[in-house]
C-alpha cells in the first residue's frame, strides 16, 4: 500500500513540472515499476522452487503454476498483477497463501 501512496505523491508532482521534467519523472516512475515487478517475479521464484508440484513433486519453477483452491476467494490473476508491478509484496503473499504448486502436465 505505501507503493501506492508514493505514486498518488507522483503524481501530484508531475502536474507542477514542465513537459521535461514530467518526461523524466514518468521513466523513472516506469523504471521502478520494472524493478518492483522484478522483485515479485523473484518472491514468486523462490516459493515454487521451495514447495514444488504438491502431487508430483516437480521441482523446476517454470513448470509450475498457482491454482486456486476456492477459485471465489481469487482476487486478481498472480501473473497479470506482477507483471504490471503495482501490488505490495504483502498482498503478493496474501493471495500465494491461497494456492496450491502444481505442475503443467498435474
Amino acid at each position: 500500500m505505501i507503493y501506492k501512496k508514493n505514486k498518488t505523491r507522483i503524481n501530484a508532482k508531475i502536474i507542477q513540472l514542465n513537459s521535461h521534467q514530467q518526461k523524466r519523472l514518468k521513466k523513472l516512475q516506469k523504471q521502478q515499476e520494472r524493478e518492483h515487478s522484478k522483485f515479485l517475479r523473484q518472491i514468486v521464484f523462490k516459493d515454487k522452487k521451495k514447495k514444488g508440484c504438491l502431487i508430483c513433486k516437480e521441482e523446476f519453477p517454470f513448470a509450475l503454476t498457482y491454482h486456486h483452491l476456492e477459485p471465489e476467494e481469487k482476487k486478481f490473476d498472480i501473473s497479470a498483477e506482477i507483471r504490471k508491478g503495482k501490488i505490495s509484496k504483502k498482498t503478493l503473499y496474501k493471495e500465494l497463501s491461497k494456492c496450491v504448486v502444481l505442475c503443467t502436465v498435474c
